[in-house]
């Protein structure tokens, strides 16, 4: 079976807080693509949010802090010798 049709019968059947898909899907889009003006392009394509390639941790954390039900959220503080 292919991945897409994968994919929709596995939203179709189960509830995901956050799904992140590759270029041409409306979510919240990853992309290679950073140049200037990107970020609108794609908004008002009717993704949700972007991120570009390669993935600042930063920014996914801040990415993930927006769309996420709080409830799903707890945070761990890692303390190094």
């Amino acid at each position: 079976m292919p991945a897409g049709k994968d994919a929709l019968e596995k939203i179709q059947k189960d509830k995901y807080d956050l799904i992140f898909m590759d270029h041409l899907m409306p979510v919240i889009i990853l992309t290679a693509n950073a140049i200037l003006g990107a970020w609108d392009e794609y908004i008002q394509a009717g993704f949700a949010d972007y991120l570009s390639k390669p993935i600042q941790e930063k920014e996914l954390n801040a990415v993930l802090l927006k769309y996420l039900p709080q409830e799903k959220l707890s945070f761990q503080v890692w303390i190094s010798a």
